[in-house]
């Protein structure tokens, strides 16, 4: 009897934390999803309807709506409230310059750019980089795993303890190297740059071929595949759908980093730079200084990344199954 009614307690006291973690959720969950209605509204609404309106929808039949869109001069015939995201798109200039000695030589870069030029070096920069901190990482753990040498336990060790110990003051260093060795303010250095394999995901990729059984490499040599072959041809692709969620991991990291750009590719801005340079009132065309015209630069810089996740969290997010050999 009192085997059952420990049981029942037990139960009653999982459902209680069930619910209470679920409200939890759905409390993160909404007040995640007001905040991006809140900017999608606000994005649409002119300075003087946003000041006067904060919290409420769109003035529809705001007299500056009208004024504009009977205005002859007007360069745009659209919607009032669409027309801040043309003008985030058509009409602005971004200059971009740094200067910097290698030994006694200045070494000067001077960019325009503009909203298409900017949203390539997104692009690039977190398909790029998201791409090479999910297969660096995959190829060393892989090595590490399936070849039991000294040296693998080295490196494995190496890891830890980077994770383990802080890294400070290493960015004046790092600066000058990149400098001295001509890869500052590159795209190959900063892709150079990037190819580390210290980090968590070293030890899932780790653990996920350690339980890989060796009889797939066995099989495939046995048929005179090569050690590439089983590796890209085999391993790699069994460990895609980590791979792939940690590239969606890492590419919205990157679409969103500013601080980067900022340090090592100041005359490469992406869209995340430019709306960092928004809010630090650097350099920008008069026509962003509106409170809605920024808010419609950051929707525009969350639409792909909610885009991409919508599209690809079922596969890159399910659940991992491997295939058996037959006998």
């Amino acid at each position: 009897m009192k085997k059952v009614e420990n049981r029942k307690k037990s139960n009653v006291a999982e459902k209680i934390a069930v619910i209470i973690l679920g409200a939890l959720l759905i409390a993160y969950s909404l007040s995640i999803i007001l905040v991006l209605l809140w900017g999608l509204l606000s994005s649409l609404k002119s300075e003087n309807d946003f000041m006067n309106n904060l919290l409420g929808l769109p003035t529809i039949n705001n007299p500056e709506w009208f004024d504009r869109i009977n205005d002859p001069d007007s360069s745009y015939k659209t919607l009032f409230w669409l027309e801040n995201y043309v003008l985030v798109i058509r009409r602005f200039n971004f200059p971009a310059s740094t200067s910097f000695f290698v030994g006694n030589r200045e070494v000067t870069h001077t960019t325009e750019n503009n909203f298409f030029g900017m949203l390539f070096n997104s692009v690039v920069y977190a398909f790029g980089n998201g791409f090479v901190q999910a297969i660096i990482p995959a190829i060393m753990a892989y090595m590490c795993a399936k070849y039991r040498y000294k040296f693998s336990k080295v490196l494995y060790i190496t890891v830890i303890v980077v994770m383990t110990l802080p890294i400070v003051g290493a960015y004046p260093s790092e600066l000058t190297l990149l400098r001295n060795l001509g890869l500052y303010d590159t795209w190959y250095g900063n892709f150079i740059q990037r190819c580390s394999f210290t980090g968590m995901y070293f030890l899932v990729f780790y653990e996920f071929f350690k339980g890989v059984p060796d009889t797939y490499s066995e099989a495939a040599e046995i048929d005179g595949a090569s050690q590439f072959a089983v590796m890209f041809r085999i391993y790699i692709p069994l460990a895609s759908k980590i791979i792939g969620s940690v590239f969606l991991i890492r590419f919205i990291f990157f679409w969103n980093d500013f601080s980067s750009i900022e340090l090592y590719m100041p005359t490469h801005p992406t869209l995340a730079y430019f709306i960092y340079a928004l809010g630090a009132g650097k350099k920008i065309s008069s026509d962003m200084t509106t409170n809605p015209r920024k808010i419609a630069a950051c929707m525009i810089l969350a639409l792909p990344t909610l885009i991409l996740f919508l599209l690809l969290h079922n596969k890159v997010m399910g659940s991992m199954t491997l295939g058996g050999i037959k006998g």
